[in-house]
């Protein structure tokens, strides 16, 4: 479910939660808002890339392109998807078959004709549930702390609260997925 929350409001709840003040535009010429907009999209990327989080996964087919693979042994190449941030699986089919491939650069290399890749994507703000909001607020904040403050106690105390949050924030995501069933395949079948 979308909320309003942005990038602004993440940065201006963390630079509070350090005694600084909130920031109204990430383009401000104030050093909370040129140290939100260095940190801010490397923080969000390193907590996505963390976990397998439910609101940033989705499974796409992925685009052949019309070259010949310069890698050997491969013959096709496809696009990856431009909002990838991590890959969670690769595979011919949308029921999960996994395939030989190479990463390289933005493309897989494979023998594959079809490819299906389950990754984690650089998801928009206003779809983050309430305790990753949390958590980057937090993680924002430990790496805000230093250079706007030196508070090195404040510091300690924001990474121990980050780590907590982290464990946390897992857990209560994967509360709300599914388990997946296993597959049938050849050996299981067998046994009935």
């Amino acid at each position: 479910m979308p909320s309003s929350t942005t990038k602004i409001d993440i940065c201006s709840k963390a630079l509070m939660k350090i005694g600084a003040s909130p920031i109204q535009s990430l383009e401000e010429n104030t050093s909370e808002s040129i140290i939100s907009s260095q940190f801010y999209d490397i923080v969000k990327e390193s907590l996505l890339s963390e976990h397998e989080w439910s609101f940033a996964t989705k499974t796409q087919e992925l685009n052949i392109l019309n070259v010949e693979s310069d890698q050997e042994g491969y013959e096709n190449v496809f696009q990856l998807p431009h909002d990838l941030i991590r890959v969670l699986s690769i595979s011919s089919s949308a029921n999960g078959i996994s395939i030989d491939y190479k990463l390289y650069q933005d493309e897989i290399h494979t023998n594959a004709e079809k490819v299906y890749i389950t990754y984690i994507y650089r998801v928009g703000e206003k779809y983050f549930p309430q305790f990753f909001v949390n958590l980057m607020t937090t993680s924002l904040a430990k790496e805000f702390v230093m250079p706007l403050t030196e508070d090195n106690s404040k510091y300690n105390s924001l990474m121990n609260e980050s780590i907590m949050l982290l464990s946390k924030a897992k857990n209560q995501d994967s509360d709300q997925t599914k388990i997946k069933k296993i597959k049938t395949f050849s050996l299981i079948s067998s046994r009935n």
